[in-house]
């Protein structure tokens, strides 16, 4: 996996902004989303959607790769270091985080679901988005990611 990699704090960030996979993706983001899938080749799928199913997984990081900890201290969601570093540590107790990944593909209709959400379908609002979201960084973790996990 890239040193760069999303830790498991940043993936779980995307998962909760993407979910219902209501989003249009820029090209950098569809370009990466089309490697996730070639390289899911190697998988053999199931049923009639082609579905694939693997198990991937995401270091727990740094504290730093939490979250902000003056931030929260501004906002009292915590009152002093020990505080977040309990909140840190109950939000992720294991140095790994697992998430499920399924894709979907049948005609030209594609889904993703990472961790039971629903993060990406094509066809989507496409014709009518006047922002399109980079959220590459995403699926460059999950790229490295599959093909860790398939070698």
């Amino acid at each position: 996996m890239s040193e760069t990699a999303i830790k498991a704090p940043k993936v779980n960030h995307w998962i909760f902004v993407l979910k219902d996979g209501k989003f249009v993706f820029d090209k950098k983001t569809l370009e990466v989303i089309d490697k996730v899938y070639a390289i899911l080749e190697a998988v053999e799928p199931c049923g009639e959607d082609n579905r694939r199913e693997l198990w991937l997984k995401a270091e727990r990081g740094t504290i730093d790769d939490y979250d902000d900890y003056e931030s929260l201290k501004d906002e009292e969601v915590v009152e002093n270091y020990e505080e977040f570093e309990k909140m840190w540590h109950e939000e992720y107790p294991d140095e790994i985080s697992w998430y499920h990944l399924v894709t979907i593909e049948r005609d030209d209709y594609r889904a993703i679901f990472l961790g039971r959400e629903l993060i990406y379908q094509s066809r989507i609002l496409e014709a009518h988005s006047s922002y399109e979201y980079n959220v590459e960084e995403l699926f460059v973790w999950m790229q490295d990611a599959v093909k860790k996990c398939i070698a």
